[in-house]
């Protein structure tokens, strides 16, 4: 933002609050009222200049110090018209970041629960235990209610995790923990334990491969039905009177 320096400090103070004005959604300065002071090259390059340290400033949550830090290259007095807009706007500029960025999709999560269930086999594999979990999702967008269910593997419940992680990070810090990471973590913790307890173990697709990895393996390796019904109802038979 060298270019800034051109204006003097009071009126660098009111461009300034102008360009705060466009990025806060109203209207930015007019090119004709600067044009004796830049040309239409400089005048594009420091207002995307202004825009840009205001955003990245506020979105980061800098320090009046760290502020500084970064326009070094400018006059103390062109510094203390940037520091002076940024203190007085600074809650509009949060404000309107915030509003942009709830813009980008109205849905909110509501609520979520989830469900822990070990799959101990598969078409290709006969012994696989691998704990998965079903998340479910309650969301509002536009005043209708959705829902949306999800299943994930362990490395894919880690890789929400950090993603949630790093949102809240990039949050001010007075927004920072309204994620609710803390309850997604309990549930890493239960989804690395082996010996994970089934929510429901009367389901069919945990109770067929386990009846099917308990069966013999002789009967299991018939390839004809009849000869397997007859096998499976003699070993049924064999299990419920011996």
């Amino acid at each position: 933002m060298k270019r800034l320096e051109k204006l003097p400090a009071e009126e660098a103070l009111e461009f300034l609050h102008k360009v705060v004005d466009g990025v806060c959604g109203r209207a930015y300065p007019r090119y004709q009222d600067y044009n004796g002071v830049w040309n239409l090259t400089e005048w594009m390059e420091v207002l995307e200049q202004a825009a840009t340290f205001f955003k990245s400033t506020v979105g980061a949550d800098l320090s009046d110090e760290e502020a500084l830090q970064q326009l070094s290259e400018l006059s103390s007095d062109s510094q203390k018209a940037v520091v002076t807009c940024l203190k007085g706007r600074k809650p509009d500029l949060r404000h309107a970041l915030i509003e942009r960025t709830n813009a980008i999709s109205s849905a909110r999560l509501q609520d979520f629960d989830w469900q822990l269930k070990l799959a101990l086999s598969s078409d290709k594999l006969s012994m696989l235990q691998m704990p998965l979990l079903n998340l479910d999702l309650d969301v509002s967008e536009n005043g209708d209610a959705k829902q949306y269910s999800v299943e994930m593997n362990k490395e894919e419940l880690q890789n929400l995790l950090t993603a949630l992680e790093a949102a809240n990070k990039a949050l001010p810090p007075n927004l920072q923990g309204r994620f609710c990471t803390r309850a997604f973590s309990d549930v890493t913790t239960q989804v690395s334990s082996r010996e994970a307890r089934l929510v429901t173990t009367r389901a069919f697709s945990v109770a067929a491969p386990t009846w099917w990895n308990e069966l013999p393996e002789k009967i299991r390796a018939l390839r004809d039905l009849l000869q397997f019904r007859r096998a499976c109802k003699a070993e049924l038979f064999r299990q419920a009177f011996n």
